[in-house]
């Protein structure tokens, strides 16, 4: 099946001059960052686990920084991990912006979430955004959860949060239609053009992106995006977590818009 559909593969066939990357690299880093960047809303689903054990935090697929910089605000020496050196880059200029005593707080590492080996031990670790559903099967899920059991302390808790998708979809595929996104500055005008399919027969989702930045000579520049995700349900992740070295302490619900958002408590044993 083509990563495009509807309108973004009618504009693909037009062959036009474009960039064609994925959601967290280039441009669309920093659409991203736009779109997601001030949103906290789940942030006092980890907060409270941090606060238990108030000690050195890490975040997996840490992105732009967009719970990790209030964490580090918070006093709390945190450890972000993400593949994407846009998303890194991001997130060092946006440190730049922080007092000293914030920045020092802060270690970043450009590291797969699967295989990293830092020397070091954490008392928690978080992954948001339901970045869990970018890995691509239950092996590496898996390999990801035996990973960051290694690196926390004995008690130490490991909270994701994953799309919840259901048990007995009502179609084999559902598209959303086209949303849209517009900035103007005093350099250029942008606009974005983007939607879902979800496909239940392959559980994947699929996001296209189409994107025009234009300057004050009225130059043009295209990009087209996409990103696919695991659509995950909770049958399957409960069968990942009982193949793993955690104990389940909690599940957690929140409600976002047409999505259900799962938010899982795992602890390493003493």
């Amino acid at each position: 099946m083509s990563k495009y559909f509807g309108i973004f593969k009618d504009l693909k066939k037009l062959d036009l001059p474009v960039g064609d990357m994925d959601l967290y690299e280039g441009y669309f880093a920093e659409f991203y960052d736009q779109l997601t960047g001030v949103s906290v809303a789940d942030l006092d689903k980890f907060l409270p686990h941090i606060e238990r054990k108030d000690g050195p935090v890490l975040e997996l697929g840490c992105g732009t920084g967009r719970l990790l910089i209030k964490i580090a605000q918070q006093g709390y020496k945190i450890t972000g991990l993400d593949l994407s050196q846009s998303m890194l880059n991001i997130l060092n200029r946006k440190l730049l912006n922080e007092p000293c005593n914030i920045r020092s707080n802060v270690s970043l590492y450009k590291k797969d979430m699967t295989s990293f080996d830092i020397n070091n031990k954490f008392a928690t670790c978080i992954l948001g955004a339901t970045s869990i559903c970018l890995l691509p099967d239950d092996d590496a899920v898996l390999e990801m959860l035996q990973t960051v059991h290694k690196h926390l302390e004995p008690g130490g808790r490991f909270i994701f949060d994953y799309s919840v998708c259901p048990e007995s979809p009502k179609t084999p595929i559902e598209i959303d239609p086209v949303h849209t996104f517009t900035q103007t500055n005093e350099l250029e005008k942008q606009f974005v053009l983007f939607s879902e399919r979800k496909d239940y027969i392959n559980m994947i989702s699929t996001v296209n992106f189409y994107a025009e930045t234009i300057d004050k000579e009225l130059q043009t520049v295209r990009n087209f995006g996409n990103t696919q995700k695991r659509l995950l349900t909770d049958k399957m992740i409960s069968s990942i977590i009982k193949l793993s070295p955690f104990e389940l302490v909690d599940f957690d619900t929140q409600v976002k818009g047409n999505y259900k958002i799962r938010f899982v408590v795992l602890e390493k044993g003493q």
